[in-house]
């Protein structure tokens, strides 16, 4: 995946070997090493990373400080059974940060919520057999797993996974009402 800082024109690119940024596109410099699984930037040039088995947040864009949030403690994210992470930043509100892991088996593990620039984290959609964005019986969560913020609203989401998934903080506390808004399977009764 590759993201970009709109203030500074630097470029972030999370790939198998790691994460690297570039000022020009041509020269790159690795800041992160594992398998990098995605990598957002946001308003204030924050960056959210996930590389090998952790996620990491550089706030402002500082390459030279990270700081771990899958450290498995209260208030954070955790630490094991993760196999995929996909993140968002608000971009009206640098604030606010979205973090969707799966599990090793491509199901969701949890949907996480911060309202404090990555301070802490807190669930907002919880691991559900009944509501399960990346399929029932097979999950796919650890390919298809994406995440996108509504441009004016900081407390509105999008999560596509089978189908697409729009989640409304409803209350102040921090409970998201989630509606599946896609329904991409298909009939048996489809000739082909």
């Amino acid at each position: 995946k590759i993201a970009m800082n709109k203030q500074t024109g630097r470029l972030y690119a999370a790939t198998k070997g790691g994460l690297y940024y570039s000022e020009n596109g041509n020269d790159w410099t690795k800041i992160l090493n594992g398998y990098a699984m995605d990598v957002c930037v946001g308003p204030d040039g924050s960056v959210l990373a996930a590389a090998g088995d952790s996620a990491y947040l550089s706030v402002g864009g500082n390459t030279g400080s990270w700081v771990t949030l899958t450290t498995g403690k209260a208030g954070f994210l955790p630490k094991t059974g993760i196999g995929w992470m996909t993140f968002a930043i608000a971009p009206s509100d640098a604030n606010i940060m979205y973090a969707c892991l799966t599990n090793t088996d491509g199901k969701l593990l949890n949907l996480y919520n911060s309202i404090d620039k990555g301070a802490s984290w807190s669930i907002i959609f919880p691991a559900n057999p009944a509501f399960e964005p990346f399929g029932s019986t097979t999950g796919y969560g650890c390919y298809s797993n994406t995440m996108t913020v509504f441009p004016n609203d900081p407390n509105q989401v999008l999560l596509g996974g089978i189908n697409m998934w729009w989640g409304k903080k409803v209350v102040a506390t921090g409970y998201y009402n989630w509606e599946q808004v896609s329904f991409g399977g298909l009939s048996t009764d489809i000739p082909f």
